[in-house]
């Protein structure tokens, strides 16, 4: 993984037969890209990578966009800046790592002195963005897993994630052995970065809490859980339900990375106590999340209701017929018992019209 040699911009865009493709602009890669339709790619620039200019007309690279100097510092002989601009659309930026709900792209980027000197840009000044060179990763996919429990409910969930993985761009693979101690040498660590476009899904078949298999819910298991009652269409619109705070935008931004795939709407719904009105940080959150999927160009919206969280998102998949439900729940113990997801949870799976993607708030 190349970023481990030093900072990088890591984004993710469409490999098409001859470039790769960044919102509407096409980055000649001057090869095959052996592709006949177009895939998701990881896209690295390093820093030296990006070309700045104050005028279009000294850009000499492929012109990314316009964007804003948001700081600028000196290592020696080189000039570094952070430039901040507009997401093209059908991007995503991986590394830097985005803040939730900004909305904007920003690139590292160094100058060597003579550039800097030639043509100066300030802090808060514009620059025209340019890529001289672009590097192709592995291609963006997501896998699901099947758990092999048998029977009829086991086919039901192959039927369906087999769906979805095709749909995602990726494939249904049978659950291999736990994976190794997580890699914690430095390429281990920037690797990671490329692997935060993937998720690790788990497809389980069941008829309700009372019938989920035990294995579903070691606390070991590394996945997100898929459960799967009864089969559907891919969903093209998604109801995701948040508690307000880091936990939920872990489950905002797993809704984001499969919407962006399948091209669904996404409605972010929380539930609170009724007889008051939802507070400004529940409010803020909300805006946030719609605009952080709103940039990845999502067709978003945030919704507020009032009383028992179950009863009350049951009602929303009642009214407005969505076809996946997302809800994070990390697992809670009892002493001598098996793990379980919690009531609310436990609920929604054995009520829930559609199937019911439970992230685990561990895996970020």
């Amino acid at each position: 993984m190349a970023t481990f040699l030093g900072v990088a911009n890591l984004l993710v865009g469409e490999s098409t037969p001859h470039a790769v493709r960044l919102g509407e602009v096409d980055l000649d890669l001057g090869t095959e890209t052996g592709v006949n339709a177009p895939q998701r790619v990881q896209v690295l620039f390093r820093p030296e990578d990006i070309a700045l200019a104050t005028s279009v007309q000294s850009l000499r690279s492929t012109r990314l966009g316009r964007g804003v100097v948001e700081e600028k510092s000196f290592a020696g002989a080189f000039e570094r800046l952070r430039v901040r601009m507009e997401v093209p659309p059908r991007v995503r930026q991986i590394a830097p790592m985005p803040s939730f709900g900004d909305g904007v792209l920003r690139l590292e980027v160094t100058r060597p002195q003579p550039d800097a000197l030639r043509d100066p840009l300030a802090v808060g000044g514009q620059a025209w963005v340019g890529v001289r060179r672009a590097h192709v990763l592995a291609p963006v996919r997501i896998d699901l897993r099947i758990l092999e429990q048998g029977g009829h409910e086991q086919k039901t969930a192959h039927d369906y994630a087999a769906q979805l993985a095709g749909h995602l761009g990726g494939r249904l693979l049978a659950r291999p052995e736990l994976a190794p101690a997580e890699d914690r040498t430095a390429p281990g660590r920037m690797a990671a970065a490329a692997e935060a476009e993937s998720l690790d899904i788990l497809a389980v078949g069941a008829n309700g809490t009372a019938r989920l298999p035990r294995e579903a819910l070691a606390l070991d298991e590394p996945s997100h859980l898929l459960v799967v009652r009864s089969s559907g269409p891919v969903p093209s619109r998604i109801l995701v339900c948040v508690k307000v705070g880091e936990p939920g935008k872990v489950d905002v931004r797993v809704a984001e990375r499969l919407a962006w795939r399948l091209q669904a709407a996404v409605c972010v719904l929380t539930v609170l106590p009724p007889g008051e009105p939802a507070p400004e940080h529940v409010e803020q959150f909300l805006e946030a999340s719609v605009r952080d999927l709103r940039s990845r160009g999502i067709d978003a919206c945030s919704k507020v209701r009032f009383g028992s969280p179950a009863a009350e998102i049951l009602g929303e998949l009642d009214e407005d017929g969505h076809e996946l439900l997302i809800v994070g729940a990390p697992l809670q113990s009892r002493p001598q018992a098996t793990p379980h997801l919690g009531t609310v949870v436990e609920r929604l799976l054995d009520a829930s019209p559609c199937p019911v993607l439970i992230v685990r708030a561990s895996n970020g």
